[in-house]
């Protein structure tokens, strides 16, 4: 059931298929893409660290083969930053002066 899982999350995930889609139905899609990998592989990693035994070595090892799509994927929803800041505000430290 992991390796179905597996299989079909690489398929539907892979950084060429979210590139691919940026650029057709715009970057916010590829933004959702990406959160849905972040959190896949999350659920994954928590299903490998409940596992004991022969399916633990197996599913730690297939998680690791889904490392290079989650980096992609964070690395993706790191470039755009939070949603509605501008790469020029995105470092912007507002300061209130409450008295």
């Amino acid at each position: 059931m992991i390796r179905k899982f597996l299989l079909v999350a690489a398929a539907v995930f892979s950084p060429a298929a979210i590139a691919s889609d940026d650029e057709h139905i715009g970057v916010g899609k590829g933004a959702d893409k990406s959160h849905a990998v972040i959190a896949a592989y999350k659920e994954l990693r928590k299903r490998c660290a409940a596992s004991a035994g022969d399916k633990r070595v197996k599913c730690f090892s297939e998680l690791k083969g889904l490392n290079a799509e989650y980096q992609s994927a964070k690395r993706l929803i790191a470039e755009q930053g939070p949603a509605g800041v501008s790469a020029d505000n995105a470092n912007l430290h507002v300061v209130s002066n409450v008295y």
